[in-house]
């Protein structure tokens, strides 16, 4: 009995190699989990919120100024859920003159938590301000 070879078609290499490829690739590319980022960052005359509970990991957000409105900013060194709305965990006051006012709502409105110069916050899933702010400013409320 000869033995016959069976050719594979060329469409189906190719979409085989292509699957292998793209495979190899993502799995080769995977960002790093939620990079670094941790107290000692935060810049002198800012005030520092971080994504994730007790200064560590997950992202960074840096403000010398006011912000009444986190909706459209995203927290530095982060590759998962950066949205800084709604999802700073913790705070560092590292500025040069003032308290910060952190609020519940954009404007700023709504209930609000200060951080005393050069004090911080943190929070855990299930506190109440975990996961709540959305502005904050500088110095005395009006």
């Amino acid at each position: 009995m000869a033995h016959v070879a069976h050719r594979v078609p060329r469409p189906l290499v190719l979409s085989i190699v292509t699957l292998a490829l793209t495979a190899g690739l993502f799995v080769a590319w995977q960002p790093a989990a939620d990079a670094g980022s941790d107290w000692s960052e935060c810049d002198a005359g800012r005030v520092c919120m971080y994504k994730n509970a007790s200064w560590t990991t997950g992202g960074i957000a840096e403000y010398g100024g006011n912000d009444p409105d986190y909706s459209n900013n995203t927290f530095e060194r982060c590759y998962l859920a950066c949205s800084l709305n709604d999802k700073t965990s913790s705070i560092r006051n590292n500025g040069n003159s003032c308290d910060s006012y952190h609020y519940e709502d954009a404007g700023p409105d709504g209930a609000m938590v200060f951080i005393a110069l050069g004090g911080s916050k943190t929070w855990v899933s299930g506190q109440y301000w975990n996961d709540r702010m959305s502005s904050h400013q500088w110095c005395n409320p009006a």
